[in-house]
């Protein structure tokens, strides 16, 4: 897992473009949120769940599994390969999560953030699978 703290940290990495912005967004926000403070990560950080990662290495940095992360909000998008989690506590601090919607992302993992997606989005997926089902009829 790779944690972003500045806006210049992406800039190093050779990261798909929907990734990076997703990172940049984040950063940028966080940021936002911490005004006129200057942001400090210790509030909120953004991290880049990568084909490495494990229940384990989660645990290790949030104290729980990835299914017990406990996100505000999820958020897929389809177009980028990614999701984006939010995950907030003691009302004080939120770390985001970019995921990427890769083919290395386990199936348990992928299916328990598509169960969790905001309720805006669960509908427009919704509509969008009937919309495929009644094409291909």
């Amino acid at each position: 897992m790779k944690r972003f703290t500045t806006l210049e940290e992406p800039l190093e990495e050779h990261l798909p473009r929907g990734i990076f912005g997703a990172i940049q967004g984040a950063l940028k926000k966080e940021q936002e949120l911490a005004h006129p403070a200057p942001y400090n990560p210790e509030d909120g950080s953004v991290w880049l769940l990568q084909s490495s990662d494990t229940d384990e290495t989660l645990t290790e940095t949030f104290g729980v599994p990835f299914t017990q992360l406990g996100f505000e909000q999820v958020l897929h998008y389809r177009d980028q390969e990614l999701f984006v989690g939010y995950r907030v506590i003691n009302n004080s601090r939120c770390d985001t999560l970019v995921i990427p919607d890769a083919s290395w992302l386990t199936d348990e993992w992928r299916e328990w953030l598509l169960a969790h997606l905001s309720p805006h989005q669960k509908q427009h997926r919704s509509k969008a699978l009937s919309t495929e089902e009644s094409t291909n009829d």
